[in-house]
């Protein structure tokens, strides 16, 4: 099964867009990341989990109270890592962290 080379999932500004593609929106930081991770977990579910119980990006350094957006971002199979098109991206609605 295919998966992805490179897998992010960033937090950045509440007014963010993709309008000029995933590579030009400024991360926040990064919450989570993931190197060449299949489509599915290790048990075979159709899909692949992480937790965010605590408001703090990866590097453990807190996330200040506010409203934010993610961006998660799944670099293509044989995509550069450089261009913006040969990477999928989402953006998330508006969200909120108060800690």
């Amino acid at each position: 099964m295919f998966g992805t080379p490179d897998f992010k999932l960033e937090l950045v500004s509440a007014d963010a867009t993709l309008d000029k593609g995933a590579l030009k929106v400024k991360s926040l930081g990064t919450l989570v990341e993931y190197k060449y991770i299949s489509r599915t977990d290790e048990i075979d579910t159709p899909v692949n989990t992480f937790g965010l119980e605590q408001p703090v990006f990866a590097d453990g350094s807190a996330i200040p109270n506010g409203s934010y957006r993610f961006l998660a971002k799944a670099l293509k199979v044989t995509g550069n890592p450089k261009k913006s098109q040969d990477w999928e991206a989402w953006l998330s609605p508006i969200v909120n962290v108060s800690a």
